[in-house]
């Protein structure tokens, strides 16, 4: 699917690492050892070089399409950050961006993807200035507002300090996000637009039933597996035979969940779950889809007893507004393949020495 666009990152992160001194716990000595203070050198983090301000200049255009120095920069580095924050933990970043998938490494995937949805943004811009949108004076200050009291309360109006942070100026970041924030408008309008009818939401249900349906349930689980001797599962049966009819007796499962289940994911919520199908152990799956609201009973797993009751399950009314949404993005390209076909023009132009910094800039 080609729609990067419905969800612009428009709220602002900032991750200030504060350098100073670490400190380094000493092993305990033994009564026999001659105690003797060792000084532990502090390490201090250095401070990263200031970064270079890299001009708001078109960095690509096609037409009166043009995609900024600053939407590139902000993009390229936020999906860097997100990428280094989920694997830096476990492997050399160096060695992640090097690695070679079809014939490209994943820095020069990232640099290719960047761009072509910086391209579909800068299309998409130009199509709602030309539909006659534009952010009211009331959106336009409070993106000026936000920007303006992250500097004095982050950064202490030190314009050097919000470029190190963002990679750009608060006036190229203003800029950047009036863009981001009109098109993701726009394209959030135009999916609202794009009519689908009862017949294809009820076809997509039932062509995809076994995802889209959930079930709840509550549930007690008394703890009965092989490990357990002889007496101990009798005895947990025992137990669970008795839950189960205070259960049907009227009793409150949830309360008797709180008391008696061993299950720490559900015993504090009512011994509740939603779940879809592919979820659960075999056995508690196939009684909580088989049974009908209200049902109650008993089934055993490898964890042991579980004492079942069924609140919900889920039909397509439940799942027509995700139906919905899922068939609209599915119909949105079809539907501006005029616009993809710009995004996707070998005609672009590109300003290779501009790209060239701004990728040498962000390893700062």
């Amino acid at each position: 699917m080609k729609i990067k666009l419905l969800t612009i990152l428009l709220t602002l992160t900032l991750a200030i690492t504060a350098t100073g001194c670490k400190v380094v716990d000493l092993p305990e000595q033994s009564d026999t050892d001659t105690s003797q203070e060792e000084s532990i050198p502090d390490e201090v983090e250095e401070p990263l070089p200031d970064r270079e301000e890299i001009p708001e200049e078109p960095l690509s255009t096609l037409a009166d399409h043009v995609v900024y120095s600053s939407d590139y920069i902000y993009y390229y580095n936020l999906y860097r950050s997100n990428v280094a924050a989920q694997y830096g933990a476990y492997m050399d970043m160096t060695t992640f961006w090097d690695q070679e998938i079809e014939g490209q490494t994943m820095q020069q995937r990232l640099v290719h993807d960047t761009l072509n949805m910086v391209k579909e943004a800068a299309v998409f811009y130009n199509v709602a200035i030309q539909d006659g949108m534009k952010l009211s004076q009331e959106e336009l200050e409070d993106i000026h507002g936000e920007i303006k009291e992250v500097l004095e309360t982050q950064f202490d109006n030190n314009e050097q300090e919000f470029l190190n942070a963002f990679a750009l100026t608060p006036t190229q970041l203003s800029g950047m996000l009036e863009r981001s924030k009109l098109v993701s408008q726009y394209v959030s309008k135009a999916l609202e637009d794009i009519e689908i009818s009862d017949e294809e939401i009820a076809q997509f249900y039932q062509e995809n039933k076994d995802s889209l349906d959930t079930v709840t349930v509550r549930h007690i689980l008394i703890d009965c597996t092989e490990e357990m001797t002889e007496e101990e599962q009798a005895a947990a049966k025992t137990k669970a035979e008795d839950i189960l009819a205070q259960v049907q007796g009227g009793a409150d499962i949830g309360k008797l969940a709180a008391e008696h289940s061993t299950d720490p994911g559900s015993k504090d919520n009512n011994g509740e779950y939603t779940f879809p199908k592919g979820q659960m152990m075999p056995e508690f799956e196939e009684w909580a889809f088989a049974a009908k609201p209200g049902d109650q009973g008993m089934v055993k797993t490898s964890y042991g007893y579980h004492i079942m009751e069924k609140m919900n399950h889920s039909d397509l009314e439940d799942a027509k507004e995700q139906i919905v949404q899922t068939l609209r993005q599915e119909k949105f390209p079809e539907q501006y393949s005029n616009v993809y076909d710009q995004v996707d023009s070998p005609d672009w132009s590109l300003n290779q020495e501009l790209l060239d910094k701004i990728i040498a800039s962000a390893a700062v």
